[in-house]
């Protein structure tokens, strides 16, 4: 893989909506049914936010990314890579998984005569 690719990548999962949407993939293969929705969604920020500051090291690591010199800037970073993640993947979230309940409870509601096709 040319090394251009491969920092592209990582640019994108440390934007934040890479790492939303990768960790709603992963969390999309694992099988949930023991766990609670709220430790489900707990653990997907959570991932989001790893892969994130993850992509951000490497990108650090690998020279194309300054690092911060002061306290201050560090917590600015961190913060500024976080916050995108965790937003793309509660966005990503409410438009796919809670979309597709609120469909399948209103058609659950118009074949029991509940609700009218509008």
């Amino acid at each position: 893989m040319d090394s251009t690719n491969l920092l592209e990548v990582l640019a994108w999962v440390a934007g934040g909506t890479g790492a939303g949407i990768v960790a709603y993939a992963v969390m999309n293969k694992i099988k949930w049914q023991e766990y609670q929705a709220e430790t489900k969604r707990y653990v997907s920020l959570a991932l989001s936010v790893v892969l994130a500051w993850a992509a951000w090291f490497a990108l650090l690591w690998f020279g194309a990314q300054a690092a911060p010199t002061t306290a201050q800037g560090w917590i600015q970073t961190l913060f500024a890579v976080a916050m995108p993640a965790l937003l793309s993947a509660q966005s990503l979230h409410g438009a796919t998984a809670l979309r597709a309940a609120d469909i399948q409870e209103r058609q659950a509601d118009i074949l029991a005569g509940r609700a009218r096709l509008d």
